[in-house]
């Protein structure tokens, strides 16, 4: 999922406050998500028609295509100028096979230069010829009608079975010049005789189409067995200079003998590429076996000046003797590098056993302090006696720094046992397309009816009486044709 470049988009901010008119309303954005962009002409926010309004791309990597189960589908939400429909576009692959779960990962991106946004999509368990999950990413090209039922495979340079190219995806212009790079996380690339150990592929597009096969493979700086490196991305300007950077999260990671502590780490592009082996490796600054840091990832200006901070998901993370309440570490910027060990850890404010708190993260605007907010899932917490029903933290930066417990709980409007809500979400102003954020929360889990799993995506739109986000979700996206186990919502893009 793509996430925003927060510091061009602060500078540019701070540009238009000397030409706009006191009182008048401009919001600066961070945005998958991974995802609006400084250089709109090649990220932007994701507008696949190119109506100049948000749209919503929502995965759905558990859906059988025919008799291809779990080949997975994408639904498309073109945005309006009242907010998001229900009715919606089905994308799947041209040759879908059982196993495929294309939608595991999006990311939005004008790959081919033109006046449209495109559509990357991960598909981990394509097989590709007989080598068994090696993983592939789809890309769906944007045209004024929306994006093509058509579309691009992008491979690995070399396949191998179990690699799950595609588990997650970002995409950002590291080959300093004016085309969108493709970057993608491999997590169970096997390096070597390392099991496991994953990677990450580089797809440079120099030449304003995006070639078929990778072509640059980034490792960590310590390889081991299980360290599901590539599991997670984010790309952002996190060092002083004109280049973007890439974080990597690898929450397989074994610290010492802390087994499946998590690590995250940094790639800093210095001169326009990439190192092909990280930079810096940052750590919880309390590590323990199974915290799984670095399953989430995304970043924001949450400690109030023009470099990017980082935040952290620790899903497994204990909380005194409560197994797997799951933490999120936050790494201010004050020096244009980020520091190796956490700033702040945040924590919800009911801590239960089981609830994952961490597990996914979305930065954004939304309220109207001008601040970047953060909103946490916690896909199993225990909502009374509803087991696993799940719930969004929202921490409210009004000042420059973030609480170290939620300022808001969000629920869904229909809360079940299982729904796992919180697992995935993403933002964009869907409802007021120059103003402040709105929220969509993924619950892959949600029966709908007796279709158990099915999904759903669930709106939370910004209530200007208040000036942020309602508690509890005011519109409820689902699939066209509803299935049992589609997991619709399980990831995003907007």
């Amino acid at each position: 999922m793509r996430r925003a470049s927060v510091v061009g988009l602060a500078l540019a901010a701070l540009l238009l406050a000397a030409v706009v008119p006191a009182g008048a309303q401009t919001q600066p954005r961070v945005g998958e998500q991974p995802n609006a962009q400084a250089r709109s002409r090649f990220t932007g926010f994701a507008d696949f028609n190119g109506d100049g309004l948000f749209d919503l791309a929502v995965g759905a990597p558990g859906e059988d295509v025919g008799a291809a189960a779990a080949a997975g589908a994408v639904n498309v939400f073109y945005g309006t100028a009242s907010g998001l429909p229900s009715a919606n576009q089905p994308l799947v692959q041209g040759l879908p096979e059982t196993g495929d779960r294309l939608g595991t990962d999006l990311v939005s991106g004008n790959f081919n230069g033109d006046s449209f946004t495109d559509l990357a999509v991960g598909a981990p368990g394509e097989d590709v010829g007989a080598t068994v999950d090696a993983g592939a990413v789809n890309v769906f090209f944007g045209s004024s009608s929306g994006l093509q039922a058509t579309s691009q495979v992008v491979l690995q340079d070399n396949p191998e079975a179990g690699d799950q190219f595609g588990a997650a995806v970002t995409a950002e212009t590291f080959s300093n010049d004016a085309f969108l790079d493709l970057v993608v996380g491999a997590p169970g690339e096997n390096v070597g005789a390392t099991v496991d150990a994953g990677a990450v592929n580089v797809v440079l597009d120099t030449a304003g189409a995006l070639p078929g096969r990778s072509n640059q493979t980034l490792l960590q700086d310590n390889i081991e067995a299980g360290d599901q490196f590539g599991a997670a991305l984010v790309a952002e300007f996190f060092s002083n200079d004109l280049f973007p950077d890439l974080v990597v999260g690898a929450p397989g990671e074994n610290v010492g003998g802390i087994v499946d502590a998590g690590a995250a780490n940094v790639f800093y592009d210095t001169a326009g590429t990439l190192p092909d082996i990280s930079s810096q490796t940052l750590l919880q600054d309390n590590i323990e076996p199974g915290d799984q840091f670095g399953a989430a990832m995304t970043a924001g200006l949450f400690n109030g000046n023009f470099f990017a901070d980082l935040a952290i998901g620790a899903p497994g993370e204990n909380v005194g003797a409560t197994v797997d309440a799951g933490a999120v570490n936050i790494f201010n910027n004050n020096t244009t590098v980020l520091p190796s060990t956490s700033s702040q850890t945040l924590l919800q404010d009911n801590i239960e056993a089981g609830d994952r708190f961490g597990a996914a993260l979305i930065a954004g605007f939304f309220d109207a302090f001008g601040f970047t907010d953060l909103v946490v899932g916690a896909p199993g917490e225990d909502v009374g006696t509803r087991v696993d029903a799940g719930a969004a933290n929202n921490f409210r930066d009004t000042a420059g720094s973030l609480p170290n417990t939620p300022s808001q709980t969000l629920l869904q409007d229909n809360i079940e046992a299982g729904d796992q809500f919180g697992a995935a979400m993403t933002e964009g102003a869907f409802s007021n397309p120059l103003g402040i954020d709105d929220l969509v929360v993924g619950a892959p889990g949600e029966d709908v009816g007796t279709r158990v799993d099915a999904g759903a995506a669930n709106v939370f739109y910004h209530d200007p009486n208040t000036g942020g986000l309602p508690t509890t979700s005011n519109q409820t996206l689902l699939q066209g044709n509803i299935e049992a186990g589609d997991q619709f919502g399980a990831a995003f893009d907007a």
